[in-house]
């Protein structure tokens, strides 16, 4: 796979194909390695620097899940882009959408994982679907006859401790050798070769223990051994045993995809009773936007409020939160255009551009109200006060817009990742910066009135004696 892979793929824009194949042989490494077992593997691909390659790291992840399903077809595949954030971001999974299931029966578990997989592929622009639990993987049981087995003085922990050494060695209890040169200190581990071990008949040959007469008492003396299947790995949550249906997206942003799932799901008579939820960067994302959702209904409301309070009226404050609507007509259309979702990044971006959209429109309210009061006509105030606000709120929006241009567009290096946030910005204040200048005079013209004038002190009367 990966010669192939290095072949197929554009020379400018790979440098390197890495492969890792099946469960390492030493037991410590093989509890943190992602392969499971030897029918299992990973390949690694660096890419060239970001201004070296025509072809951007999803178009590539695109042309690899194409040549692999081509040349290999019935293998599973899992891509996954790797890297710290990404690591952070999934919590430990392996894919940006993870479907968890909880059941104590493993066959039964395994079941609802393939039901919901099944449902998952008919969903559009869902690639790389995989169930983690595996209950088919061959392994050998060995079956202790406890009457036999206390009548030679083997107890069960005996024999599964002989059974391990002799598979992966005594790395329970290893011993100590500190190199007298030096006064290192190393673990031995002993184990059996993997030469003498071959068969079911060779494991049974092992000694479990030997005898005050140095006579070996054999494994298969009190114990039954036959090869089965079973269970690659049990996961838990809560205690609870659980199983992923891990799935990536293509040309899809995953919110849409995993709302599609949820509803898919819900409506098939296979997986309408199953109870299941999302863990990982989803569970992460539907968190996230649950509480900007709030918290941007709750910043729009505090800034009304200031705004009443400052103005003494109800109708001015509306009138500057009518530059919010316009502003979100850019930040739409800039991420359609750039082919980005509605993401967390992109909703902070949204609280960046709703706060110096109001700001641009408190100071165009602020000098119409001004002149309103001094005694100009509505729209002689409003057309004055644009003119001479026009300038500082261009500056303001000019200079923040032309600061994020090469993020929002992917110019500089490692900015990928601030990409949706510059693209609301800019699509934000420029369709804001436009469109207030009519939208909110028109509005002020309609609801605007001139303060109610003070009234002035009544003179005092003094009467003479």
């Amino acid at each position: 796979m990966a010669k192939m892979l290095a072949h197929e793929l554009p020379k400018e824009d790979v440098t390197l194909v890495l492969t890792n194949e099946g469960s390492p042989e030493n037991a410590r490494s093989a509890m943190t390695s992602t392969n499971d077992g030897p029918h299992m593997g990973f390949i690694r691909v660096a890419l060239a620097e970001p201004e070296q390659r025509k072809h951007s790291q999803q178009q590539i992840a695109d042309m690899m899940r194409r040549l692999l399903a081509d040349h290999y077809p019935g293998v599973e595949f899992l891509q996954w882009p790797g890297g710290l954030v990404a690591s952070v971001f999934s919590n430990g999974y392996y894919a940006p959408i993870a479907v968890e299931l909880q059941n104590d029966n493993l066959g039964a578990l395994e079941e609802q994982g393939k039901l919901v997989a099944s449902v998952a592929q008919t969903v559009g622009g869902v690639r790389d679907v995989r169930v983690e639990l595996q209950t088919d993987y061959p392994e050998i049981h060995v079956n202790t006859i406890r009457d036999q087995a206390g009548m030679v003085g083997v107890t069960s922990r005996q024999a599964a401790q002989t059974t391990l050494d002799a598979t992966l060695g005594n790395i329970n209890t290893p011993s100590v050798w500190i190199d007298p040169h030096n006064g290192q200190a190393y673990y031995v581990i002993t184990y059996y070769d993997e030469k003498d071990v071959v068969d079911l008949n060779a494991l049974a040959q092992i000694p479990a223990l030997v005898t005050p007469e140095a006579r070996p008492v054999t494994l298969g003396a009190y114990a039954e051994i036959e090869r089965a299947a079973g269970p690659i790995a049990i996961e838990r949550d809560h205690m609870m045993r659980v199983t992923e249906v891990y799935m990536a997206t293509e040309r899809r942003d995953i919110g849409s995809a995993s709302d599609e799932l949820a509803r898919k799901l819900a409506a098939d008579p296979r997986t309408r009773s199953l109870k299941w939820n999302w863990v990982g960067e989803m569970d992460l994302m539907k968190t996230t936007f649950a509480g900007l959702g709030p918290a941007l209904g709750i910043a729009v409301m505090v800034v009304f409020m200031i705004m009443a309070i400052q103005f003494k009226s109800i109708r001015l404050p509306l009138v500057m939160l009518f530059a919010i609507p316009v502003s979100l007509i850019g930040i739409v259309l800039a991420l359609m255009l750039a082919g980005q979702g509605l993401s967390v990044i992109a909703l902070m971006g949204i609280l960046m551009v709703i706060g110096i959209a109001v700001s641009n429109g408190i100071l165009l309210v602020d000098e119409a109200s001004r002149r309103l009061n001094a005694g100009e006509s509505k729209l002689d105030a409003v057309v004055e006060a644009a003119r001479i606000r026009f300038v500082p709120i261009a500056m303001t929006s000019l200079a923040t817009v032309i600061g994020l241009v090469p993020t929002a567009t992917g110019l500089e290096r490692g900015t990928e990742a601030n990409q949706p946030l510059a693209l609301t910005v800019v699509g934000g204040l420029t369709s804001s910066t436009l469109l207030s200048l009519f939208l909110v005079p028109a509005m002020f013209t309609l609801l605007a009135k001139r303060a109610a004038p003070s009234p002035s002190p009544s003179p005092s009367v003094t009467a003479a004696a």
